[in-house]
């Protein structure tokens, strides 16, 4: 795949504009996204320190701190990572590129191959430019083997779908 068509694949996805799939075809491909994510993670200012974010990440019951630069989200940072980083060093020393971005509808081995083609270790699930959550391999790589864990109340939920779906979707009709 050339690179001015994947840019247009993730400004399309970035952008909420996504082409969707026929049901019967998404069936065939395994999992979706919306199956394995949940909302894991919370946005943070830059000049929170690790320590200080592992506690709001730990009291939240999160992941992943989300971090804004000057066009929006643009890195994350895992509760592991900052765990490990020295605790008065910024969240911006532990965080890393936000990584590609797929919609709830993406299959979960399209983003497998996302993450494979980009070297990167999570995907972030993305909704009229919104961050829902993020996937990690472990996720996607666990939910192929041994199919979506049971749903639970979150993006994938048969529950129905969370006010913050409910709002991104809204701003993206």
């Amino acid at each position: 795949m050339n690179t001015t068509r994947e840019h247009d694949i993730g400004r399309q996805v970035c952008e909420g504009s996504s082409h969707e799939r026929r049901p019967e075809a998404a069936l065939a491909e395994g999992p979706r996204i919306a199956e394995v994510a949940i909302p894991n993670a919370i946005t943070l200012p830059a000049w929170f320190n690790s320590a200080q974010a592992c506690a709001v990440l730990q009291l939240k019951a999160r992941s992943f701190v989300l971090i804004a630069g000057a066009h929006g989200i643009d890195r994350v940072a895992s509760r592991a990572g900052l765990a490990a980083a020295p605790s008065h060093q910024s969240i911006t020393g532990s965080a890393v590129p936000l990584g590609p971005g797929v919609t709830p509808s993406t299959s979960v081995a399209e983003a497998v191959r996302l993450m494979d083609e980009r070297a990167a270790d999570h995907v972030a699930v993305v909704v009229a430019g919104a961050v829902l959550g993020i996937v990690t391999r472990d996720d996607a790589t666990r939910a192929l083997a041994y199919g979506p864990p049971r749903p639970r109340n979150g993006i994938g939920s048969t529950e129905g779908p969370t006010r913050a779906t409910r709002n991104a979707e809204r701003l993206a009709a």
